[in-house]
């Protein structure tokens, strides 16, 4: 089934400031994290910036006592979204919880690996995920004697934004490129069919599976030769229609 075309997209599309990473795609309407007021019950706009520094460069004076201690807290937020009829394969109405909710079942695979290292409240993530982040290191202000890292808030927005796409299937509209979407799926030519005609650029990521033998974060991707028919025959049809048809016009020929 083909994405309703939304024709506010191709101004959403268009450039954000500093802070922004581009806007996520609920099928009813966007949502950009530095936008929202609410992300769900009890969650104010900077949930997801949260839940990402506590479980992957948490603050020592909060940091997780052990991994242990981690997953058990991660499990019990996880049951009450479960509780709630949440599944990271299905979108809810609650868009903004389940943005909240994918970002803590992303670290609760993470911490369960064996290859995920806490010592002295510190989180090395590295070989799990794949992600080698470059910390910035400096003095706390709080205990001068103690040496503390740091994401820059670009990194750490794009690499929650590649956690929401890759492993949450949640797809993105650019943050700095004109008409640009990003997404995960297979099927972009039947489900981004309608942009597509409108001239919107769909770039592809790797999906990102957790593989239980190497407890680690893969990427899995689609095999070109492979493409099903039905997408090939999309992707043809978008293009004839875009060479005989004007931009006025195409909407008549949306799915």
């Amino acid at each position: 089934m083909a994405l309703e075309y939304n024709e506010m997209f191709e101004n959403f599309s268009r450039g954000w400031t500093y802070y922004d990473i581009g806007y996520f795609i609920n099928p009813k309407r966007t949502v950009g994290i530095s936008e929202v007021s609410m992300l769900g019950e009890l969650h104010n706009k900077a949930a997801l910036i949260a839940i990402f520094d506590m479980y992957f460069n948490p603050d020592p004076l909060v940091a997780p006592e052990s991994k242990d201690f981690a997953i058990e807290k991660l499990e019990q937020y996880i049951d009450i979204y479960k509780q709630r009829g949440y599944n990271v394969n299905i979108i809810p109405e609650n868009f903004y919880s389940y943005l909240t909710y994918i970002m803590m079942d992303y670290f609760l695979q993470a911490y369960k690996s064996q290859n995920t290292k806490v010592d002295n409240y510190t989180v090395d993530l590295t070989k799990t995920t794949g992600y080698k982040p470059q910390f910035e290191y400096g003095i706390d202000t709080r205990n001068p004697s103690r040496t503390i890292r740091s994401l820059s808030m670009v990194d750490k927005l794009e690499y929650m934004k590649s956690i929401l796409i890759q492993y949450g299937n949640i797809d993105s509209l650019g943050s700095a490129n004109e008409k640009t979407i990003y997404t995960s799926k297979f099927n972009v030519n039947e489900y981004f069919y309608n942009y597509l005609l409108m001239d919107f650029n769909v770039f592809t990521l790797p999906k990102k599976v957790y593989d239980k033998k190497t407890e680690t974060f893969i990427d899995y991707t689609k095999n070109p030769f492979l493409e099903s028919d039905k997408e090939t025959r999309l992707k043809e049809e978008i293009s004839i229609i875009k060479k005989y048809v004007t931009t006025e016009d195409r909407h008549k020929y949306f799915r």
